[in-house]
């Protein structure tokens, strides 16, 4: 809140040719706050001028913490939820990636006692190898730390 600047008349002075010379002073006061709400001198004056203006304006900031405390809820709330359905959707993908690998290396098997060794090899090598590449890719994920975002 900003005050009119007040001015103060100097006392005359003589310039060097005789005539007196005047001149004003401007002093500015300038408030800051930072908050739901103002200083208690300011609320005072406030009063003064709108009665029950304080009340209306406490009761204004504490409906907005409320506010801004059940958006911070929520969003919490989401998070968590985002969280399990990342991990239910990764557990689905780990047991249908499984049953496929089982599924290549039973086929082979079947496909090898059937008098076809090779393509029977192939095939049960597939499955195996992508179970191994599985864990293998999977453990150095979990190992190596998430990247930093970077500040610009």
């Amino acid at each position: 809140m900003s005050s009119p600047p007040r001015t103060n008349p100097l006392p005359a002075q003589l310039n060097p040719e005789g005539a007196p010379r005047v001149g004003t002073a401007v002093l500015q006061q300038r408030f800051q706050f930072t908050g739901p709400l103002p200083p208690p001198g300011i609320l005072e004056q406030y009063e003064k001028l709108c009665p029950g203006i304080t009340t209306r304006l406490v009761d204004a900031a504490y409906a907005e913490g409320q506010h801004r405390q059940g958006l911070e809820n929520k969003t919490l709330d989401a998070n968590i939820e985002a969280m399990r359905r990342q991990f239910a959707e990764a557990r689905l993908g780990q047991i249908f990636a499984f049953a496929i690998a089982v599924t290549f290396v039973l086929v082979g098997a079947y496909v090898t006692l059937e008098g076809h060794p090779w393509p029977g090899t192939i095939l049960g090598g597939v499955g195996l190898g992508g179970i191994v590449t599985a864990f293998i890719v999977g453990r150095d994920k979990r190992q190596q730390p998430a990247p930093e975002p970077k500040e610009e």
